[in-house]
């Protein structure tokens, strides 16, 4: 993202208001609710946070889920859909298929976003079915990977029947 900021020379979160939010209408998407988080003893570049609710989520990943289409328009490339939810970093050579895209896990048939205490959004194409995990982070609520991992297997189980 900071490659977005300096190539355009615009401002990223500007930009998916614009591009993204305004055409999936967004019900509750504002920009006061985003922000760049530096930690420079780590990386020149910020973290880019957004604060969404679940059913902006949720439209963000029927936009991923469509391939990139959303009432009939093309809002976002399929090729880039494609391509950056494609492993780019392998975690396991014994499981080629887990790794890591542009800003997406990947894992078997599914591709998620992590965010802060447990926010996920996954998306799984194979079902055509995407699921957002919403946490109250206001109140220090964090939820472990584990807790979230068990309740996508019984979803999917579910979706199976």
């Amino acid at each position: 993202l900071t490659v977005f900021n300096q190539e355009t020379k615009q401002d990223f979160f500007e930009q998916f208001q614009e591009r993204i939010a305004k055409p999936l209408q967004m019900e509750h998407f504002h920009l006061k609710d985003t922000s760049y988080h530096y930690e420079a003893e780590y990386s020149s570049h910020p973290a880019y946070l957004f604060r969404m609710s679940a059913l902006d989520l949720a439209r963000f990943g029927l936009l991923y889920l469509r391939e990139g289409r959303w009432q009939g328009k093309q809002i976002v490339s399929a090729d880039w859909i494609h391509r950056s939810t494609k492993s780019y970093s392998i975690l396991n050579p014994k499981h080629p298929e887990r790794g890591y895209g542009y800003l997406w896990w990947l894992d078997e048939g599914v591709f998620y976003a992590s965010g802060t205490g447990g926010q996920r959004l996954f998306i799984i194409p194979k079902y055509n079915l995407l699921i957002v995990h919403r946490v109250n982070t206001d109140n220090k609520i964090r939820v472990k990977s584990k807790p979230i991992w068990n309740l996508y297997d019984k979803i999917i189980e579910a979706r199976k029947k």
